[in-house]
């Protein structure tokens, strides 16, 4: 296959016969035969790291591991408890007072009239003012508490995280949203002429830094880096060198997720992929560093000036403020994408050619009850991206023949976050005495899970030996996604062969993450060169793209 048959918009397929023998059902609670970087490639290189190599790889893990713990520290109760709050009843009638204000039919007129571009961006407009109001007037609270008083109590910046995560995650995950429909409409695309001379992107740019997001990212990076490559090698976001059911494979995504948050990852991208004089590259290299200058120095500068000459405020409080008011939204969000992306981008599978299988590597939820604009659709949002969220159910059903074809990754009535759970904790559906409610099972399954990949490098007790090993039998088992919510268009496999074609998914790599980080995409370049130098492919846009979406 040469680059010119690689297409964004197309799905790439192959006969349902290609798709790898199952185990017999007595085999199910064997390890799976396919999914590691043996299986995939051959013999796994051995690596022989310098000192360098391997201190660099312990100060990513330990920076991800920090990540983590943070996010259980600080973030985790907000959006466990309000999570539950909300699926637990206060959607029902929460869903009505939205109803009430996304129906308003004036409302409407004057959101497309006068702001948005198309009618159907209006669908955005009574949560993205509601959120807008409530995440401003919190911020300029906290601005008033920390002037009049000197310093923030804990206790209010807990009740801001709850604020910022939202009943349901809403918050932080319309913040999101919006940030990154804006992100595929540059300067203000979605908007009004006169709003977007004004705002541009209003999420991206100016809300989006109170939600740890750099301003630029998404009409950059997000575009021309993680579309253009659909997650593939060279993106930000790649993560099939990692195992997505191991928890110190999500430490070292994590600090990669962290490097992109921060900016500096994409930036560096650009520079190596823009060294062949692509115009294209070199003019998002320089968006990019604007809204990192923006974020890193134009922002604080203003947020420490206006603290220092409102006075009552010395160095150490405004140290406090920074951290947990500016800073953690950014350690929060990356978490919350990296854990994300372990369910939008969590399995693999290739073709015949060693191609992607489109609808395999990019997950749908259907039926979901936390859908935020069609988010659930990972799949169409890469290769139908022309599709619009009010017309997904249509594309769904253009699309069943292929997901029969290839078992693709198709899930219903869960939310991304669960998934993530599922596929990282791998909890039983029917386990002894496990809670009864799906989301609190996989939560408290976690720091059980910490405790058992921590048994493999410790000598503890034999009682607790014991039970931890108990604890994973419980914890390595997939039959939860694959009775309850995965959705087999093929109809030809039992639970079993469901379980076995997850797992094999789930931990399968292109190649480990010593090999891509320091031999495979420090020659990315030269990789794509070498292919246009062959005839393979035309230029060097459509190599990286090859590269990509090839194993």
């Amino acid at each position: 296959m040469t680059c010119e048959a690689v297409k964004s918009t197309a799905i790439i397929t192959i006969p349902h016969s290609n798709i790898p023998p199952f185990p017999h059902r007595d085999m199910c609670e064997q390890k799976p035969r396919i999914g590691s970087v043996k299986d995939a490639a051959g013999a796994p290189k051995k690596l022989n790291l310098t000192v360098g190599q391997r201190l660099t790889v312990a100060f990513r893990w330990t920076v991800g591991a920090f990540l983590f713990v943070n996010f259980m520290v600080l973030w985790a109760g907000p959006v466990f408890i309000q999570g539950q709050v909300w699926k637990m009843g206060a959607n029902k009638y929460l869903r009505m007072v939205f109803s009430l204000l996304d129906d308003n039919k004036y409302l409407r007129k004057f959101a497309e009239k006068y702001v948005y571009s198309k009618e159907v961006y209006t669908d955005f407009f009574a949560i993205s003012v509601t959120l807008a109001m409530s995440a401003i007037s919190s911020v300029c609270f906290l601005f008033y508490w920390q002037i009049t008083y000197g310093t923030l109590p804990m206790w209010l910046i807990i009740l801001y995280y709850f604020e910022w995560v939202g009943l349901g995650g809403r918050g932080m995950g319309c913040a999101y949203t919006f940030a990154h429909k804006e992100g595929h409409h540059r300067n203000g695309g979605i908007y009004k002429p006169w709003f977007a001379n004004i705002f541009g992107n209003f999420w991206e740019n100016w809300m989006g830094c109170w939600y740890g997001n750099v301003p630029n990212s998404f009409s950059t990076s997000h575009m021309f880096l993680h579309h253009h490559l659909n997650g593939g090698k060279g993106d930000t976001f790649y993560q099939f060198d990692l195992d997505r059911t191991s928890l110190n494979d999500l430490f070292l995504f994590l600090f990669r997720i962290f490097d992109h948050m921060i900016g500096t990852g994409s930036l560096r991208a650009f520079k190596i992929l823009g060294q062949d004089g692509s115009r294209i590259f070199a003019e998002n290299h320089d968006i990019l560093w604007r809204g990192m200058f923006w974020y890193w120095v134009t922002v604080p500068t203003f947020i420490i000036s206006v603290l220092v000459f409102a006075g009552n405020c010395g160095v150490g409080q405004i140290a406090w403020f920074m951290w947990f008011v500016y800073l953690q939204p950014l350690f929060g969000m990356t978490f919350f994408l990296a854990f994300m992306n372990f369910a939008l981008h969590g399995f693999v599978e290739f073709g015949p050619e060693n191609e992607h299988i489109a609808c395999v590597n990019s997950t749908l939820i259907v039926e979901g009850e936390d859908d935020s604009f069609g988010e659930d659709d990972h799949m169409a949002h890469h290769y139908y991206g022309n599709v619009t969220h009010r017309d997904l159910p249509k594309h769904h059903e253009t699309q069943k023949e292929e997901w029969a074809r290839h078992v693709g990754s198709v899930f219903r009535c869960l939310a991304i976050p669960e998934l993530a759970a599922l596929i990282l904790l791998q909890v039983a559906a029917d386990a002894p005495g496990a809670p009864p409610n799906p989301a609190i099972r996989t939560w408290c399954a976690f720091g059980l899970r910490c405790c058992l990949e921590f048994k493999q490098t410790n000598t503890w007790g034999p009682s607790v030996t014991s039970f931890l090993t108990v604890v994973g039998r419980l914890l390595q088992k997939w039959e939860l996604l694959a009775e309850k919510h995965f959705i087999d268009h093929s109809g030809k496999l039992s639970k079993c062969e469901i379980v076995a074609l997850l797992k094999e998914r789930a931990v399968r790599k292109e190649m480990s993450y010593e090999e891509y980080e320091f031999e495979y995409l420090p020659k990315f370049r030269d990789h794509a060169m070498a292919l246009v130098s062959s005839g393979k492919c035309a230029n060097v846009m459509a190599a990286y793209k090859y590269l990509a979406h090839h194993k």
